[in-house]
């Protein structure tokens, strides 16, 4: 159909009449290599008046003539683009994304596309849309302000959440510093506790804790304390979190300082030594830290007071429960790694060969040569305290994580 429509345009018409077979119509034209300018506006403006010329054939060859039109046409072009994609935009996302990474430059009218088509993404298949916008649009989009728009798009009309699908996206606002970290900060003191979230996922994935942000310069004082708040309310690593917190203990404000020290005392149950570590890398003197070296110090001899008493060890004063709760334990990760391998091809054997290992930690290759393992470490800091949580306690934790603050302050 696209050679007849290339060699003789309006023998197809006589033929094919568009009215009676708009798909063909659509997907011949796009296919077609060389048409005359006014074979082209007439294609246009017989496709504006097909009724209910709707489909994702009809999305490929609006895109597709859009280049080729006058001013006039292509103005009216971009109105009908956007009227399909005023609605549940999934069936358009194909088309869209592969017209958006073939484009040179992101113009407004794509810019609006690419808004549009977020507001509109529905269903289980929202996910796979994101990460083929992405694809088609972290190459051309380079700047802040569109990016920043973007983001914002997605947090508003799906989940907060969703951004970090984005990931080409997020990697190319991260090389505009001032933007990215302005993005990240506004969301880590977002009144909704998702926001939130993503805010402190953010922090964390891009060590924020290495830029030049100062919380004492560049916040106010209400700003200081939300930052305060939201970087230790869920107990998130100490080595991302501490190293802009911890200088506010020399905030001017004693609102700021007294919150601080009132978040630190539960944080450093949890992660005791680390927050001591923080502090001194930090040089940091004064009777704040003093206070927090103190607690820490009566803390400490307190648990190897503890420790060393083994009545309240359940390894000497509950062997046989403690023992059944170990087997038991090991045998619900048994089942439990064994339920997510179902339905799911290990493609480690498509990749590497079976190797018997022998005792001593080494195995033997085709030639008979004795290979040893190679040691590999990894450590990071983990909440003591998280395991000693009950269900309740645990659900209430969670419920405070993403509560969101202006519904507790209206409750209040």
């Amino acid at each position: 159909m696209a050679g007849l429509m290339e060699n003789n345009f309006e023998r197809y018409y006589a033929e094919y009449p568009p009215e009676d077979n708009k798909e063909l119509f659509a997907l011949a034209f796009v296919k077609a290599n060389s048409l005359k300018q006014h074979e082209v506006n007439k294609a246009f403006d017989t496709a504006i008046n097909l009724p209910s010329f709707t489909s994702t054939s009809a999305m490929a060859f609006f895109l597709f003539i859009h280049g080729k039109l006058n001013e006039k046409r292509k103005g009216k072009c971009e109105e009908v683009i956007l009227d399909l994609i005023n609605g549940d935009t999934t069936p358009y996302v194909t088309p869209l994304c592969n017209w958006m990474f073939l484009e040179q430059e992101v113009t407004t009218f794509e810019e609006e596309c690419v808004l549009s088509l977020i507001k509109g993404l529905r269903g289980e298949k929202k996910e796979a849309s994101l990460d083929a916008i992405d694809s088609s649009i972290r190459i051309h989009a380079k700047d802040p302000e569109l990016l920043t728009k973007i983001f914002v798009c997605i947090a508003e009309n799906l989940q907060p959440t969703d951004i970090l699908r984005m990931e080409g996206c997020l990697r190319s606002l991260h090389e505009h510093n001032d933007y990215f970290q302005n993005m990240v900060l506004s969301f880590v003191m977002h009144p909704k506790g998702m926001y939130r979230i993503v805010g402190r996922r953010l922090w964390d994935d891009f060590h924020l804790e290495s830029s030049s942000f100062d919380a004492q310069k560049d916040l106010p004082e209400e700003y200081q304390c939300l930052f305060v708040i939201s970087m230790l309310q869920d107990y998130g690593n100490p080595e991302t979190r501490l190293p802009k917190l911890l200088p506010l203990i020399d905030s001017k404000y004693e609102r700021v300082r007294n919150i601080l020290m009132g978040q630190l005392g539960p944080y450093l149950d949890d992660y005791m030594g680390h927050v001591i570590n923080a502090l001194n890398k930090l040089k940091q003197e004064s009777k704040y830290v003093d206070v927090i070296k103190q607690y820490y110090e009566r803390r400490a001899d307190a648990l190897e007071k503890r420790r060393s008493m083994k009545e309240l060890s359940p390894r000497y004063s509950h062997m046989s429960e403690f023992q059944e709760t170990m087997r038991l334990q090991k045998v619900h990760m048994q089942e439990q790694m064994r339920e997510a391998e179902k339905g799911h091809k290990n493609i480690l054997k498509d990749i590497a060969k079976n190797v018997v290992l022998a005792r001593g930690g080494g195995w033997r290759d085709e030639n008979g040569v004795v290979h040893h393992l190679a040691h590999i470490k990894f450590s990071m800091p983990s909440r003591q305290l998280v395991q000693s949580m009950t269900p309740m306690e645990q659900e209430d934790w969670i419920n405070k994580v993403i509560e969101d603050w202006d519904v507790k302050t209206r409750n209040n």
